[in-house]
């Protein structure tokens, strides 16, 4: 109740300030703003990523004495991991990859990669990996590309997702594709999500890489679940739905919102937001997720949760157990 009326307050009040204007041509310039062909938010996101996957390859290392990745195992894992999403959107789509098709994005990854993995001496992961390593970054720039990381994760949801949908104007099924309400908000989903299941599925951050296993979110929701194993100590969120549910959510949002398709002319009319606009709001809700936001407050908002209780509004159990 108190997302839909954060929702409906911005939805009336948005377009009667000058500063949410500045704020959506600051989510447009940031969306393409690039430094010597290396993507602002792309390197962002490459670089949590890598840091990531470099704490994952120590922690296999000295805990449980597994080998260490191969140096063509690492980077296709940090690529999966951080352009899996786009990957199966455009899979979905049937059209190429956005980040194969960027002058960009490509370059981020092997910039970030190249710092956490080849720097010399190994400083940038051990001096200046904030939350990795020694790493001794100011909070405040630490702050900043959390920031950006969010942002980063909006882009993917919808200018990166659910605008292929709607744009998709190479496919020979073009119109279709951009009028059908469902395609754009998977689109939307996968992008923002895909990655996350993707590397659920192949494995990429546990005891067998590569080897395909079952989903850990099709785990009972009943289930006790925690890093996606079932344990008998408590009940926790299922960890590998946060992402895709994240997803799901958003990208419905932001189509309802622009309802580019005509389908939610009964209930909002003419009252359409502009992409702009609904792209501030996606990120708005991104950044709910923000250190600062979750420190403040000492939680974070679930988007599982919120599923969860429209789902129970429509009487749908949450598994087959409760069926007589």
């Amino acid at each position: 109740m108190g997302i839909a009326c954060l929702a409906f307050g911005l939805y009336i009040l948005s377009p009667l300030t000058i500063v949410f204007n500045d704020i959506e041509d600051y989510v447009n310039w940031i969306e393409s703003y690039h430094v010597f062909s290396v993507s602002i938010l792309d390197f962002v996101g490459s670089y949590f990523v890598c840091c990531k996957y470099r704490t994952w390859i120590k922690d296999c290392r000295i805990n449980k004495g597994k080998p260490t990745p191969s140096l063509l195992e690492c980077f296709l894992s940090c690529m999966l991991l951080q352009f899996g999403g786009t990957t199966v959107c455009g899979m979905f789509l049937g059209v190429v990859p956005s980040w194969c098709l960027s002058h960009y994005a490509l370059n981020a990854l092997m910039c970030a990669w190249w710092l956490v993995f080849c720097f010399p001496h190994d400083l940038f992961f051990r001096y200046a990996a904030s939350g990795y390593g020694k790493g001794n970054i100011s909070i405040f720039i630490d702050y900043f590309l959390h920031f950006l990381r969010l942002i980063s994760t909006a882009h993917a949801i919808t200018s990166w997702g659910c605008d292929k949908g709607l744009s998709d104007k190479f496919h020979v099924n073009g119109i279709r594709i951009s009028e059908s309400l469902y395609t754009c908000i998977f689109a939307g989903m996968l992008s923002g999500g895909g990655g996350a299941i993707l590397a659920d599925y192949l494995n990429l951050m546990g005891d067998e890489p590569y080897i395909p296993r079952t989903l850990g979110m099709f785990a009972n929701d009943n289930s006790k679940i925690k890093d996606n194993k079932i344990v008998d100590d408590k009940v926790v969120e299922n960890p590998a739905l946060f992402a895709p549910s994240r997803a799901l959510l958003l990208s419905t949002i932001y189509i309802i919102l622009t309802n580019e398709s005509g389908h939610f002319d009964y209930f909002l009319g003419q009252n359409r937001w502009s992409r702009s606009s609904a792209k501030v709001l996606i990120s708005s809700f991104c950044l709910m997720q923000h250190p600062i936001i979750t420190d403040l407050f000492q939680s974070s908002f679930s988007y599982q949760r919120a599923i969860s209780k429209f789902v129970k509004i429509l009487n749908i159990p949450d598994s087959l157990n409760e069926l007589q």
